[in-house]
């Protein structure tokens, strides 16, 4: 929610109700009155934001019109520039990355109709993400800029912007669109004819990256490859296939693909046969998987042991799945061709532990083929493991209750029937006493009460109900008795390790502070800091929405808990520009079986943007249990 939007919104609708602006922008009601207090300090003698009592709503009134449409003006020119860079970055970079020559930045703005200076602003960015590809943007005086850099990674990098161009609808899209359903058609044909069997993510890819070569051939540029490094790809039995489909795609485009092109597709289909290996569970693709590949599995088993303290030795699908994985993974590895993982984020936030075991997979296959998986690919060997320790989950522990009536026991037999008749599956034991017996009563093996009667302060949670409750109160029980895990989760929380209102100056004097506390409070070895500073460098730990989550690489409790800072202004977490202003620091017990369980409840309340607007706002540690419970029911 940015204040200008505010301030349009109520100009548009002629008054809104608080309720209507938390809803429409997904934020609580001290954002929204904060944001009103903000736009009337920016308008201040222009406009002025006040609350109707009569009308219940919030409304505009403009005192100055001239100036008020001259602000107005100014704050919507920012927020088309700032939008207008976010869509012309794509197109620069494509730009770019299909011309060889030199390129003048005026004659680049005069193409994008903006100015040199825009177009100077959006260089950085452009720099920033060729660099993820080890390409880089030379400038040189009189004569422009260009892109340097091999052309598998001139491809690889083009592939990432036509595949957001075509999601997106971004740049030249109808072209790009018309040119990857033709390829794709031909692709669909020529696999089905030689009962080439791939996952539809593979496809996707593959089409991409067709699109790209057949742009790079027209330029005249074309993937070097010795004649050697060509006759070994042309043994593959891939190489049949890549032949038919470089025949068919020249055919349908009218262009001319050399063997060196030939053996490009041949490492795409290598690389992509198998991708879709963690829907499988036998081999029956024909993939041969050869001894060095199952020891290679046993290293990165025995690596994910040593670091997270979690045994997954013993699960034979996880090694086939891997295994199976690995075989396509080293081509693209050793020709520098990743896959793109449109399951990437989702994966990074709801399986942070198998995500940090997919990490340490991927050093053992630097070793071995020289080259890192990057985020895509770690991705999807995180979602191996993630497979792996669901298997692993104990069942959702049942609720032990106590029922208590004021009218005596043999009502309270009655309601206690009731619970055991509706909600049984999820009770372990359900024990009964009057109103007068609750305070004398042993509450160490009691997790609910639930009663007819108010009743003093207990040392578990107490739900009022009626005698005759209807369904809607059924579905609300039932809720309660379906949270047990969510409660114990919750007990990895404390007030000791909560920390609102924190003024720290940056990453580092923050996560030193967390780490100190908690290691102070007896909770974390003394090691804590040094393994999440390991953690970080390995990869960021922000998940969006205000959000980071960091964590060590291995165990570093008893126990799992949780630290929780929450600071009065966002904070730069990362090199890529994100913003944090809520950070849960993760320390998990040596061989938990619930981390990744835990981490799951911590995710459904990490992308409830509502949940941890109120966490912000409030900052009270009774607002962090309410929101986490509330995150739970999802």
């Amino acid at each position: 929610m940015r204040t200008i939007e505010l301030i349009q919104t109520l100009l548009d609708d002629e008054g809104d109700s608080l309720e209507t602006l938390m809803e429409r922008f997904k934020v609580s009601t001290r954002t929204v009155r904060s944001h009103v207090h903000a736009a009337n300090q920016m308008l201040e003698d222009i406009a002025l934001i006040q609350f109707s009592r009569k009308n219940n709503v919030y409304e505009l009134e403009v005192l100055n019109k001239d100036a008020f449409q001259t602000w107005l003006d100014r704050g919507n020119k920012v927020e088309q520039e700032q939008a207008g860079s976010v869509r012309r970055v794509p197109r620069i970079l494509n730009y770019l990355l299909l011309t060889d020559g030199w390129v003048r930045v005026p004659d680049l703005a005069d193409r994008l109709f903006v100015s040199s200076q825009s177009i100077s602003v959006d260089l950085h960015e452009v720099e920033a993400e060729l660099s993820k590809f080890e390409l880089s943007l030379v400038k040189r005086p009189w004569y422009g800029i260009r892109v340097e850099g091999p052309e598998i990674n001139r491809r690889t990098c083009l592939a990432s912007v036509i595949s957001a161009s075509l999601v997106g609808g971004t740049g030249n899209t109808e072209a790009l669109s018309n040119r990857a359903k033709t390829i794709g058609k031909t692709v669909e044909r020529v696999l089905g004819e030689n009962n080439f069997s791939i996952s539809s993510i593979a496809f996707q890819n593959l089409v991409v990256h067709l699109v790209v070569a057949a742009e790079r051939i027209e330029q005249g540029c074309y993937v070097p490859m010795d004649v050697e490094q060509r006759e070994r790809l042309m043994a593959l039995p891939e190489s049949i296939t890549a032949q038919q489909l470089a025949q068919a795609i020249g055919n349908d485009l009218g262009i001319y693909l050399p063997s060196s092109e030939v053996a490009f597709i041949t490492i795409h289909l290598a690389g992509k046969h198998s991708i879709d290996a963690l829907s499988q569970e036998v081999d029956t693709d024909g993939t041969v998987i050869s001894g060095s590949v199952w020891d290679i599995v046993g290293e990165i088993l025995d690596a994910a042991r040593l670091a997270m303290w979690i045994d997954l030795r013993s699960d034979l699908e996880l090694r086939m799945n891997l295994a199976r994985h690995i075989v396509p993974l080293s081509v693209r590895l050793r020709y520098g061709m990743p896959a793109k993982n449109p399951l990437l984020e989702e994966t990074k936030l709801r399986y942070p532990l198998a995500w940090t075991m997919a990490l340490e997979a991927g050093k053992v296959l630097e070793r071995h083929y020289g080259a890192m998986p990057n985020e895509d690919e770690t991705g999807f060997l995180a979602l191996s493991f993630a497979l792996s320790l669901e298997r692993r989950r104990t069942p959702a522990r049942k609720m032990r209750v106590l029922v208590v009536c004021a009218s005596g026991m043999g009502s309270a037999r009655l309601l206690r029937q009731r619970f055991i008749s509706e909600f049984g599956e999820l009770l372990e034991r359900c024990d009964t006493c009057d109103a007068a017996s609750v305070v004398g009563k042993d509450f160490s093996d009691v997790d609910y009460v639930f009663s007819t009667v108010p009743l003093p302060n207990l040392p578990v949670p107490v739900c009022q109900i009626s005698y005759f409750f209807d369904r809607d109160a059924g579905d609300y029980i039932r809720r309660i008795l379906e949270r047990a895990d969510a409660r114990d989760a919750a007990s990895m929380f404390s007030r000791e390790l909560f920390f609102p209102h924190v003024k720290a100056k940056d990453k580092s004097s923050l996560l030193d502070m967390m780490c100190s506390e908690m290691a102070k409070a007896g909770v974390a070895q003394s090691q804590l800091r040094d393994s999440v500073e390991l953690r970080e460098d390995a990869a960021a730990t922000c998940f969006g929405n205000n959000v980071a989550m960091p964590h060590p690489m291995e165990p570093m409790s008893n126990e799992t808990r949780v630290a929780v800072a929450l600071l009065d202004n966002p904070m730069s977490w990362d090199e890529w520009g994100h913003y944090v202003q809520a950070v849960f620091l993760v320390s998990y017990a040596h061989g938990a079986r619930d981390g990744d369980e835990v981490f799951s409840l911590l995710a459904d309340l990490f992308t409830d943007e509502r949940s941890i607007s109120n966490l912000i706002d409030e900052q009270t540690f009774e607002c962090l249990l309410k929101e986490f419970g509330n995150g739970s029911q999802k």
